[in-house]
């Protein structure tokens, strides 16, 4: 699990096309270009599966609260991103229940915060209303 989603994220810092897309994407998914989207919503696709490995696992008692914790923070911070959120909506009915009421409780959380979010420094985000 943990794995595949440092594959993932060597993945996107590797390739400089794939960066851009993905810093766009999480700003403004919808001014994507077609390709683009899809590359965006294939990649977020597998950032949530890596989050259902973790969840299903330490639900089932395999993954210990403190690999848990660490990264349902870094879930809670790049569901804040609009993009992200688009993202999910599209690819949600895809995933594990006990995954799908988590993240729809982190997208309630940010949104009710209207907090910002620039995890990478770039450009400030204001979490949509």
């Amino acid at each position: 699990m943990l794995e595949n989603g440092r594959t993932l994220q060597l993945e996107v810092a590797g390739n400089e096309g794939l960066s851009r897309i993905w810093v766009s994407g999480l700003r403004d998914f919808a001014g994507l270009a077609p390709i683009d989207k899809a590359r965006f919503v294939l990649v977020v696709h597998c950032y949530f599966k890596t989050m259902e490995s973790l969840v299903l696992a330490y639900r089932d008692g395999y993954a210990k609260r403190e690999l848990y914790e660490p990264t349902i923070l870094n879930l809670s911070d790049f569901i804040a991103y609009p993009g992200m959120q688009d993202a999910w909506e599209l690819r949600k009915r895809y995933f594990h229940e006990a995954l799908r009421k988590l993240v729809d409780d982190k997208i309630s959380a940010a949104r009710s915060g209207k907090a910002s979010v620039s995890l990478y420094r770039e450009e400030q985000t204001k979490v949509p209303e």
